[in-house]
Order: C-alpha cells, then structure tokens, then sequence
C-alpha cells in the first residue's frame, strides 16, 4: 500500500479561545438571526469554530511551522491573560454591502492590541507576510457569500439593547490549522502558549 502523501503546507492562524458559555450564547442568537437571511447568503461559523482570530497566515510550508511556533511562544510571553467581554453585533464594511457579520469586543483592548502588534511585528521578522490592514478587534460569525443588502437587518439590531454575550478569558494563545470543507471549515489547534507574563 502506497503511502498517503503529506500537504507540503497547511492554512493556519493565530487566535484566541472563546469559552463554551459565550460560544453557546452567541450560537443561540444567531439561530433566529439566520432565518432573517437568505440561506445560501451566509456561511455562518459554528459554535465550536468560534474564534478570536489575531492573525491569519494562510497556506504556511510544513518546514516553516517550527519557526511560527517560536514566533507564537515568544509573543505570548509578552502577555498575560486578557479578559473580554462581547456584546454587541455588526458588519463588514456595513450593513448595506455587508461581506462578514461580527460580535464586538470590550475589555482589555490596549492589552490585545500590543499581543496582536507583537505577533505581527515578530512574524514579519521572521519572514511572514503582514497583514496590510488595522487590526479591529471581532468574532466572526458569518461570512456572505453573495452580494446581499442588511439594511433592514442592521436597523432592527441598532433600535434594540446592545447584547451582552459574556465575558471570557483567554490565557494560550494557539496555532490553528483550518481545513475548508463542503460542510464547513475544520479546525485542529497545532500548538498552544500560555499568556504567563503575569507583569502585562
């Protein structure tokens, strides 16, 4: 039997863990919020795919993987842990040509601001490509597939109370490959590093 040949690179990405609970509250909300949009409009993140992205890599050569785990260890030795609440619901780049529904963040936002400028400062000196725009902290949620105007949808979220999600605190920060698949994205966290600068 031949041997199954193994990917010369993987798609991976740097983010922080989202506990069960607000992963769970969010699930809850978007359930009735889905039916609002077309079907085939959205491919809407699962529960358990839920994650606070800080940079995405793409497809990375096996052989530099060794090299973004040292990238990623080191970074996350400059922070502690970052506690977040999400509430709030929006759009990219707005609700009438709206490419990514999001959960907004609150918290220790300066403090995830400097992890997410070390990871990208660190990753370009090490050959990385960088990520040409800001850094706006978010949980992603759906990703439109088709050109659809949420107008209406973004109204009816702006009249209501904010929604509080929870709150949550992230202490690794983790390498994760994603597969994409018919039925959706598949994640496995290659590697994860404690946030243990307790000083941060």
């Amino acid at each position: 039997m031949s041997p199954v040949p193994q990917p010369k690179t993987l798609r991976v990405f740097a983010a922080l863990d989202v506990s069960a609970e607000v992963r769970g509250r969010l699930d809850q909300t978007l359930r009735p919020l889905s039916a609002l949009i077309p079907r085939e409009a959205v491919r809407w993140v699962r529960a358990e795919g839920m994650h606070l992205t800080l940079k995405f890599y793409g497809e990375v050569d096996v052989e530099q993987l060794p090299v973004l785990r040292q990238v990623l260890q080191e970074a996350a030795k400059t922070s502690g842990p970052l506690t977040l609440k999400v509430e709030g619901l929006g759009a990219f780049p707005n609700w009438q040509r709206t490419r990514v529904i999001w959960a907004g963040l609150q918290g220790a936002l300066t403090e995830l601001q400097v992890l997410q400028t070390e990871i990208e400062t660190r990753s370009r000196l090490a050959g990385f490509a960088i990520e040409e725009r800001a850094f706006k902290p978010h949980l992603t949620l759906g990703r439109v597939k088709v050109a659809v105007d949420l107008k209406s949808l973004g109204r009816t979220l702006d009249t209501g109370a904010i929604q509080t999600f929870g709150v949550f605190t992230a202490t690794t920060l983790n390498l994760i490959q994603s597969e994409l698949r018919v039925g959706g994205a598949r994640y496995t966290q290659l590697a994860a590093f404690p946030l243990q600068n307790l000083k941060a």
